[in-house]
């Protein structure tokens, strides 16, 4: 084989990091930034006093 191996084929099509790859794959390059905000802000853990209990 002359490539390595996908996420994907490593860690099967229904892992959830697998899927954002698969979309990241699919976004135009000008998008990509607003996504890996997106996805930073998604990680960041909840603040304190927002009503929300963290996550599950």
């Amino acid at each position: 084989m002359d490539n390595p191996p996908t996420y994907a084929e490593i860690h099967g099509e229904e892992d959830p990091r697998t899927k954002v790859l698969l979309l990241m794959e699919h976004l135009p390059p000008d998008q990509w930034q607003t996504a890996v905000r997106l996805l930073d802000a998604l990680a960041q853990p909840a603040a304190a006093g927002n009503g929300t209990t963290g996550r599950h």
